[in-house]
């Protein structure tokens, strides 16, 4: 390493990180993407986590599930 000038040295090491920032990205990029994805309905979510609606109803107004509603006019 010590015969190699600045640029050939940065050169080397580009050519060697580049596959790896490009996969970071894309993985990054997928992450993202699954997270703009649309929200569960309450049957997708209750089907999710193993339980009846009736029962993932009963979790959410104890508060034991955090709740957003879709609909601002009826936040319920």
């Amino acid at each position: 390493m010590i015969d190699y000038s600045p640029s050939e040295l940065a050169y080397g090491v580009f050519q060697n990180l580049s596959p790896l920032i490009e996969e970071k990205f894309k993985q990054l990029l997928t992450e993202k993407e699954d997270e703009n994805a649309s929200p569960l309905s309450m049957e997708e979510s209750a089907n999710w986590l193993g339980v009846s609606r009736t029962t993932f109803s009963k979790l959410v107004s104890n508060g034991e599930l955090k709740f957003t509603s879709l609909d601002p006019d009826n936040p319920k």
